[in-house]
């Protein structure tokens, strides 16, 4: 059933648009939440992607859902936390309201469908790790192929070739500028974040298409 699928989510510019872009995203329906913060990059007021808006309406309205994020999405305690965990679907999709702090090290066993410093390139390592938490911990069985994994980052969608898993890049059509990040540029990281149409359950690996 598509109960048993999981999709699992980046935060920065995946669920979230760059910060003070509300006016330059609005034809991506993106929220901008008055007098939350998103400490993300160059910090701001916190900006909800389409993408991040639509789970309820997504093929998969009623799955479990997971982040596995490299950012802090705030520190613990931030609202930042409590709107994402809300945008997810709360408790009843996520089986767990512990923020699971993971400091860049991809061999950690997780315990929580709530990841963070998560490392960027590894994240395939940390899905794996979870979807043996939500089997052996919460004995939720969801098979490999179901398991649906959005990132803005092309570094971070490529590795899950081959890992049975299905991987999706979003935020295609507007990416953000270089932000203090390593390995920066132009366009590494999304800019408006995921919209609708990027949450479906396509099987495979997919970066965006290449600029014309």
């Amino acid at each position: 059933s598509l109960h048993d699928a999981l999709p699992i989510f980046d935060i920065d510019r995946t669920l979230t648009a760059k910060q003070g872009w509300a006016e330059q995203c609005k034809d991506h329906h993106v929220t901008e939440l008055t007098g939350i913060q998103d400490e993300a990059y160059a910090k701001g007021t916190m900006i909800v992607s389409e993408l991040a808006q639509s789970m309820g309406a997504s093929f998969c309205g009623k799955c479990w859902h997971g982040i596995v994020t490299a950012g802090v999405a705030s520190g613990p305690g931030s609202p930042e936390r409590e709107h994402i965990l809300e945008y997810i679907g709360g408790t009843a999709r996520t089986r767990s309201r512990v923020w699971q702090d993971i400091k860049f090290q991809p061999q950690t066993d997780v315990q929580s469908s709530l990841v963070v410093q998560a490392k960027d390139g590894n994240k395939q390592d940390s899905v794996r790790k979870m979807v043996q938490w939500w089997r052996n911990v919460k004995k939720i069985d969801i098979d490999d192929e179901d398991v649906y994994f959005f990132d803005d980052m092309a570094e971070n969608v490529k590795p899950f070739e081959g890992t049975g898993f299905n991987a999706r890049q979003v935020s295609c059509a507007v990416r953000g500028p270089a932000e203090a990040l390593p390995g920066a540029y132009d366009g590494k990281i999304g800019g408006c974040g995921g919209v609708y149409a990027e949450l479906e359950d396509k099987k495979g690996v997919h970066l965006c298409p290449k600029p014309e």
